[in-house]
């Protein structure tokens, strides 16, 4: 199986229908996300069906996926994959 991480920061118009789409696939047993200080409306249209974490942005990618890549370990999925 597979686990979906993603980072993300004000997408609003994109979060709900891309976690309608990977919800829906078979292979795909859990989706992370990873919001770095979103001030539009993107965590209200993130439900149940999503992992959620916050962070705040420091400047460095690398933090926010290794801090991803460390939660998705504890599923003991097959495979992570990262969308950014």
């Amino acid at each position: 199986m597979i686990t979906v991480a993603s980072i993300c920061r004000n997408e609003q118009a994109l979060i709900k229908p891309w976690i309608d789409i990977l919800s829906k696939q078979k292979l795909i047993e859990n989706i992370l996300i990873l919001d770095t200080g979103s001030t539009d409306k993107t965590l209200d249209k993130i439900d149940e069906r999503v992992f959620l974490y916050t962070q705040a942005w420091e400047g460095d990618f690398s933090k926010p996926r290794n801090f991803l890549i460390n939660e998705a370990k504890k599923f003991k999925t097959d495979f992570i994959w990262m969308l950014t």
